[in-house]
């Protein structure tokens, strides 16, 4: 027994008092509790061991992913010069397709349920389903073909207000975020392509997380498309080019220089830029050839004008394309047979050039960044990543180019594939004509170009921030207006949205407001006039007012938002519409304006002529040649009214758009509409669009042109186009009948 060691408080000796120790039950008790918490940690291992669950401790309370194996034992297949498909979705929740030649060499390529649980922060995303590891036996880490794999989810219940992402799980025990191939949401079904070994899962974002990094990407983007300088440059120097071509004035070398220095001086590549990153072909264009068609009558003598006319009026493509201008030319009208001619140039020859090697090439420098493939491959340039802490596969060190450049693999292949595409469309060959000189030379110059943008982005890191930051503001201001909130109480949300699709979509609309009022610089902070200038305002425009006009556009539709720009005198096309009229109106006076004679001199065959053409003139009057008016087809009906369309019956595919929340009636179906010429008028056309066979967006055509008949019953609209998700341009014709 165990003394008690205290002293007596009187005499100082020891207090002798006996403490009462445990009997034989507790120590039954206490043997048999221990006993009962080894067999339960036994249990436990045995179920991690047998794979049957699945589970991990971690100092201080940091989450796992917590999950079933579904893949008991790993599966192993030989990867070789035929395609392989592991697992099975109904069986593991999983499978993943290999493509022949995915390795070098023939190789045991492995899919199983990670033993160790990966470490997430919940604050970041939600985990649904069961994480798959891909490894390898050899030490190719990277693929020489993208890998699909398709991840089934079990549960929806942890769902929350973000998106779906693939969450790859890096070396360096970071989550990487994957934006989906395809997500089927009645099969429970995520589908991703890879081209690496790695562990991965499919996650609901939080809705924090998911903003953030929308925000990323889409600054990185933003300095992507307004860092094409490079490439306008070179597109506005060759549209002007052939523009003097067909004038036949580029061996006027004098009058050459001249006009392309004048039109470098009206047209800055920063506006330009603009065109091109939207690839607005036709706006690009209408803005290269206005600038050159009103230098080349100012640079030109009156008598080298007309010599030049001339010439190009006995070209064969002018009586399809310029009809009108020989017989201005004879009536000695040089500046408007300038200005017909160019027209027809410009929309038949120089347009086309434009979209197919200009908007091309922009496009393809801008979207190299969307591929979430070369921003890691970037990282790693920047970064550099070693072998005892690799990232997504690579071993290459910081700036060291070459080396990255030949572990990129199948991902290199994919960018000099597309250059590849662009190179024969330009060429006009197929990839099968192309000599071994030729394949080489686009490879080397595909490396060099994408070297070149990796040390532009490593110099501009700075800028990317500063983006990121304004980025921000405008989430925050769109916030405020709830554009971004989940339901059905934002007017910008449709059923079946998660966040990203509804972020995507009001960040276009932000884009379409600027290009709607011609104004691009955006002032984030709260509205001040303090620290710009009034002429500096007007080319300015407050976020808050874009988040205004977002609001308005998707709650009261299309003439509510054409009217709350006009109101806000925010629409550069108001004032060129007045005075497209009032120029028509000086035009028409001049042409109908009597001219004085005598009797005397007015013959018999004249007065003849005059009463044939007053009497034509008065059968034409009776003949309604007023574009507006009710016109329709099919049941779909829209009314026109001066500049505007709107849709007055709906029928067909705008039903269904309808349906969706996409349109209503009241809503414009053509703006800007201006007069051209005789039974001629140039528009705006607003299409419907979908996405795998269902409703997508509405969106506005590039241009468009109506054409009356001569008895005024009936207009042909022909418009162009860019699919909003899918970025392929398209051509759209319909005849509407009078009503």
């Amino acid at each position: 027994m165990a003394p008690d060691n205290r002293f007596c408080a009187n005499c100082g000796a020891p207090y002798k008092k006996y403490k009462k120790e445990p009997g034989r039950a507790g120590d039954i008790l206490s043997t048999l509790f221990g006993g009962i918490v080894a067999i339960a940690l036994l249990f436990l291992f045995v179920l991690q061991h047998f794979g049957l669950y699945s589970f991990s401790f971690y100092p201080g309370g940091t989450e796992v992913w917590q999950y079933e194996r579904k893949i008991i034992t790993p599966i192993e297949e030989q990867a070789g010069n035929e395609d392989i498909v592991l697992g099975d979705l109904e069986k593991y929740d999983v499978a993943v397709y290999v493509p022949s030649q995915t390795f070098d060499s023939e190789t045991t390529i492995i899919l199983s349920n990670p033993k160790r649980n990966p470490q997430i922060d919940t604050k970041s995303f939600a985990p649904l389903g069961s994480p798959v590891s891909l490894d390898a036996r050899g030490g190719q880490k990277r693929f020489n073909k993208p890998v699909r794999v398709t991840i089934a989810i079990d549960s929806l219940e942890n769902v929350r207000d973000g998106s779906f992402y693939i969450a790859d799980f890096n070396e360096r025990n970071k989550w990487d975020y994957i934006v989906p191939d395809e997500i089927n949401v009645e099969k429970r079904t995520v589908s991703f392509t890879t081209y690496h070994l790695s562990t991965f899962g499919v996650v609901n974002l939080g809705r924090e997380k998911n903003v953030e990094d929308f925000v990323n990407r889409k600054s990185i983007e933003r300095w992507a498309r307004a860092n094409i300088r490079d490439v306008t440059i070179q597109a506005r120097s060759d549209a002007v080019t052939e523009i003097l071509r067909y004038f036949n004035l580029n061996s006027n070398k004098s009058a050459s220089e001249l006009v392309k220095n004048k039109v470098a001086e009206e047209c800055p590549d920063s506006a330009l830029s603009l065109y091109l990153a939207g690839r607005d072909s036709a706006g690009f264009t209408r803005t290269v050839a206005d600038s050159v068609s009103t230098n080349i009558p100012k640079i030109l003598t009156p008598d080298e004008l007309e010599r030049t006319l001339r010439e190009v009026c006995q070209q064969s493509w002018i009586a399809q394309l310029a009809p009108e201008a020989p017989d201005l030319l004879s009536k000695g009208n040089l500046d408007k047979a300038t200005v017909k001619i160019m027209n027809g140039i410009s929309a038949e020859f120089i347009m086309p050039r434009v979209e197919n090697i200009w908007v091309d090439l922009a496009d393809r420098k801008a979207n190299i960044w969307s591929r979430a493939e070369v921003e890691k491959a970037y990282q790693v340039y920047r970064e550099g990543s070693d072998q005892s802490r690799p990232l997504w596969g690579y071993v290459a060190k910081a700036g060291n180019f070459d080396e990255l450049w030949d572990q990129m693999r199948g991902v290199k292949v994919e960018i000099t594939d597309d250059a590849t595409v662009s190179y024969c469309r330009i060429a006009g060959k197929n990839p099968e004509q192309l000599t071994l000189k030729e394949k080489t030379l686009i490879t080397q110059e595909t490396k060099q170009a994408l070297k070149k943008q990796f040390d532009e982005r490593a110099g501009h890191e700075t800028d990317i921030e500063i983006i990121k930051k304004e980025n921000t503001a405008m989430v925050n201001l769109l916030n405020g207006k709830n554009l971004l909130k989940i339901g059905s109480s934002n007017p910008a949300f449709s059923s079946n949205d998660d966040l990203d699709t509804l972020m995507e979509r009001v960040y276009k609309t932000v884009d379409r407001v600027k290009k709607d009022t011609g104004r691009f610089e955006v002032i984030y902070q709260v509205r001040t006039t303090d620290n710009y200038s009034e002429a500096k305002l007007k080319e300015m425009i407050y976020m808050s007012d874009i988040a205004d006009l977002v609001y308005i556009l998707y709650d009261k539709g299309e003439g509510a938002y054409m009217k709350k720009l006009a109101d806000m005198q925010l629409s550069p096309e108001t004032n060129v519409a007045e005075e497209t009229e009032e120029t028509a109106a000086e035009t028409i006076a001049e042409e109908t304006a009597p001219v004085e004679t005598t009797a005397s001199e007015t013959t018999a065959a004249e007065t003849t002529a005059q009463e044939t053409v007053a009497s034509e003139t008065t059968a034409k009057e009776q003949q309604n040649v007023s574009l507006n008016g009710k016109w329709g087809s099919s049941g779909f009906v829209f009314e026109i009214n001066g500049s505007t369309g709107v849709f007055s019956t709906l029928a067909g595919m705008w039903q269904t758009f309808a349906d969706a929340g996409l349109i209503k009636i009241g809503d414009l179906k053509l703006k800007n509409i201006v007069k051209t010429g005789e039974n001629q008028w140039k528009c705006q056309e607003l299409y419907w669009f979908t996405l795998d066979d269902k409703p997508s967006a509405v969106g506005w055509s590039e241009a468009a042109t109506i054409t009356m008949s001569s008895d005024g019953k009936s207009i042909i609209i022909k418009s162009k186009g860019i699919h909003p998700d899918t970025g392929k341009s398209f051509n759209s014709e319909s005849t509407y009948n009078r009503l």
